[in-house]
């Protein structure tokens, strides 16, 4: 068992005479924290027992539009709109970062990842975006 708080794994056999072993994924309770858990740490396994060894989302670069306020002790997802203007990518943050906060997400096609011990990021700044 692996146990990446708020998200759970397991190895589950589901009967003594088969011996057959199903995985078992836990998310979050907060509709956010379990989509972007799910994009990132249960579709890459799902890939994986298909046989891709390696399957990554489409990310491309993009000017960040507004300056992004954060947390800089932790990794975090932030929810962007990306579009194409003027011959490059532009990525706005969702307004409503919060993990309850669905209209951010339903706003949203693509994720910003920001590793822990970052500084906030500056707007005009070229950042990674991934597409969901």
């Amino acid at each position: 068992m692996r146990l990446v708080s708020p998200n759970y794994f397991g190895v589950l056999t589901a009967s003594k005479r088969r011996e057959r072993k199903k995985l078992v994924f836990g998310l979050p309770g907060n509709p956010v924290s379990a989509l972007v858990s799910l994009r990132k740490l249960i579709e890459p396994a799902i890939w994986k027992l298909q046989g891709i060894a390696e399957w990554n989302a489409p990310v491309v670069e993009a000017e960040l539009v507004r300056d992004t306020p954060r947390d800089k002790h932790r990794l975090e997802f932030l929810r962007v709109r990306a579009e194409w203007k003027r011959g490059k990518y532009i990525a706005t943050p969702a307004t409503g970062q919060e993990s309850h906060m669905l209209g951010g997400i339903a706003w949203a096609n693509a994720l910003i990842t920001i590793p822990a011990g970052l500084e906030p990021i500056k707007a005009g700044s070229t950042v990674e975006v991934e597409f969901l």
